[in-house]
């Protein structure tokens, strides 16, 4: 699937003519978060909180993780509603959640993990996955997802193992280029993740580096972000929060700008892993504050913060001479026109009551096939199993619940 060469330069120009009415404030604000705990006691969205947060501008994305299902299906229409008739500019919200193997929301259809989806080798099952959980994402208001994870593993002591596809970059590609079609297919703007080399970090620790050569990194590492990026219309891509060869990623203008844009020709936005912006500065300590931290993703091609706050620096760095606005305007745009791509300006609130309903039988039916489809079998050689305990001189039993 692609979009027309039309809609492409409509977006263009759409977006180009909103950026010129917008203040420096509302271009931060655009390439900003709304976390939950900015606007939900609990589970309650606080109007009060809302309308102060968005006195200047709606930020660019929302978030309501501790929210249910259907919690998310009564506030997201509403905070949408808000940024489009209670702000100067009117622009519509991303609202955002995590649908690794569902949406993360209670009450959601779970389905099998990214590892049992590679192990039944399948690929139509990735597409129909992502249709099933198109339609609950709908149903609760929600038009981009954190996902899919697209990292290829290299070491099993790695944390996030079950998020991703497996060891093979071939595999990779061809399940994340049918679980991506899935979505846009179905008006969902999915986001790859984590770009950068993340499947096989030092000690398996999830911050460390990955250390290996430049052949490595494309053949085997970013090789399914190019074979999607290539071939689809993907919007939106997540950096990570650790590094490459000891080079944040998240600060690296070779991955973001001349891999990712000028080799590639990646047309959306990156979007930070969450505080990965802030690490720069706490964790990698390559930034010496708050506003170096910014300015360094900024320049690398880094366009979106999520949970920290160090964008808010900008507008002060660019009075003081210190940052360029264009650097900010090219984020802004990116932002802008993923969401005219995605439809948010003319349909904010697509799904609503046509949407699909949670875990409809077909949706757990499906979630159930991949499962059966992801055993795998091993060949009992020499007899193995069953255990004859009369044969067995000891058993070892290793691993941090031995005891």
């Amino acid at each position: 699937m692609g979009l027309s060469a039309q809609t492409l330069v409509r977006a263009e120009e759409k977006a180009d003519s909103l950026l010129r009415q917008m203040t420096l404030e509302e271009k931060v604000a655009q390439i900003s978060h709304i976390h939950s705990w900015d606007i939900f006691d609990e589970k309650v969205l606080n109007e009060s909180k809302l309308e102060e947060l968005l006195q200047v501008s709606p930020r660019g994305f929302v978030e309501g993780f501790p929210l249910t299902a259907e919690q998310c299906r009564k506030y997201m229409p509403c905070i949408q509603e808000y940024a489009l008739k209670h702000t100067r500019l009117g622009i519509p919200v991303f609202t955002v959640a995590e649908a690794l193997h569902g949406s993360v929301h209670e009450g959601s259809t779970i389905f099998p993990q990214n590892i049992a989806l590679a192990a039944t080798f399948n690929p139509s099952l990735a597409y129909r996955r992502a249709k099933a959980i198109s339609g609950e994402l709908h149903y609760q208001g929600i038009r981009q997802i954190l996902a899919p994870c697209v990292d290829v593993v290299r070491d099993l002591r790695w944390g996030r193992v079950e998020e991703c596809y497996g060891e093979d970059p071939f595999l990779n590609g061809i399940l994340a280029c049918e679980e991506v079609k899935g979505y846009l297919d179905s008006g969902i703007s999915p986001m790859l993740k984590h770009f950068g080399a993340h499947g096989n970090p030092s000690g398996g620790l999830n911050l460390a580096s990955v250390n290996c050569g430049v052949g490595e990194l494309h053949d085997v590492y970013l090789y399914p972000f190019k074979r999607v990026i290539t071939s689809l219309p993907v919007q939106a891509v997540m950096s990570t929060y650790n590094s490459w060869n000891r080079v944040p990623n998240s600060a690296s203008h070779y991955l973001l700008t001349e891999v990712l844009r000028k080799q590639w020709g990646f047309k959306g936005y990156v979007y930070a892993d969450w505080g990965a912006v802030d690490m720069l500065n706490t964790f990698h300590h390559v930034a010496g504050d708050a506003a170096e931290a910014a300015t360094q993703a900024l320049s690398a091609g880094l366009d979106v913060e999520a949970s920290s706050l160090c964008f808010q620096q900008l507008p002060r760095l660019v009075r003081e001479g210190k940052v360029s606005e264009a650097l900010i305007d090219q984020a802004v745009k990116r932002v802008l026109v993923a969401k005219y791509r995605m439809g948010l300006f003319d349909n904010p609130f697509k799904g609503g009551k046509a949407a699909s309903r949670l875990r409809e039988k077909q949706s757990v039916e499906l979630s159930r096939r991949i499962a059966e489809e992801s055993v795998v079998l091993l060949k009992n050689e020499n007899h193995l199993l069953p255990l004859d305990i009369r044969k067995l001189k000891s058993i070892a039993v290793i691993g941090p619940n031995a005891n």
